[in-house]
């Protein structure tokens, strides 16, 4: 979904678009508004990451998240919009565009993160490094500690998704060098532990929802005004 992310939104970043644009963008979110798919499709915590990591590609600027400023480009719209709706389905009642902060950790409580604190420990029993020390932190960790480890895993992950699509919307039809540098830089990270990789977005998204909930898109539709569209259809009429 990811791999054509960079070339999304051209027409947007002229500013003032013409009156005729306008009507063409309102026609279009119009017309995706009324599609209906996949009502039993199930939604979570990681596929909040997953969709976050994805609309920050394309519009890094969260000063820029709102439907009002991105409604002009529908790719980005409809992305913001179900991104919303699944946060508070979520049960986060802070602004998506301050997620990263992790300030909805303090929110709840340490007993909540049952799954983060059993992971701390078998972690530190596996480098075996654990002691009557360690024993005492983990009995007495924190919401801010909580925090701590949701900010260093959520640099993490942004910088390993970076890295998974740094050839994003190159085309290998280039020059020897381009082709040169893709062809180096192309999987690179098949050659690590992509599981541990996915653990650690499992820890994120323990962190983010504890409750781990699974929930339906028809739910996400009808509670929450998730928008039943297909996005590959809204990027294609867009490109």
């Amino acid at each position: 979904m990811l791999n054509n992310i960079f070339s999304w939104g051209i027409r947007s970043s002229k500013g003032n678009e013409s009156s005729k644009e306008k009507e063409t963008v309102e026609a279009v979110i119009e017309q995706h508004e009324s599609d209906v798919s996949e009502p039993s499709r199930i939604y979570s915590a990681l596929d909040f990451i997953d969709m976050f990591l994805e609309l920050k590609a394309m519009e890094p600027n969260h000063n820029n998240w709102s439907a009002e400023n991105l409604k002009s480009n529908p790719p980005r719209y409809y992305r913001f919009k179900q991104l919303e709706s699944l946060y508070r389905a979520l049960g986060i009642t802070y602004a998506v565009q301050d997620f990263e902060k992790g300030d909805f950790v303090n929110l709840r409580y340490s007993e909540h993160y049952t799954i983060l604190h059993s992971d701390l420990l078998q972690v530190f029993e596996n480098q075996k490094l654990y002691n009557e020390e360690i024993e005492a932190e983990l009995k007495s960790i924190s919401l801010r500690d909580v925090q701590r480890i949701f900010l260093g895993l959520w640099k993490f992950v942004q910088a390993v998704n970076e890295v998974e699509h740094f050839n994003s919307g190159v085309l290998e039809a280039g020059s020897i060098a381009l082709r040169y540098t893709i062809y180096n830089t192309r999987g690179y990270l098949s050659k690590h532990n992509m599981d541990r990789i996915r653990h650690i977005k499992l820890m994120l998204a323990s962190i983010i929802d504890p409750e781990d909930k699974k929930i339906t898109k028809q739910e996400l539709v009808i509670k929450y005004t998730f928008p039943n569209v297909q996005l590959s259809e809204i990027d294609f009429d867009w490109i």
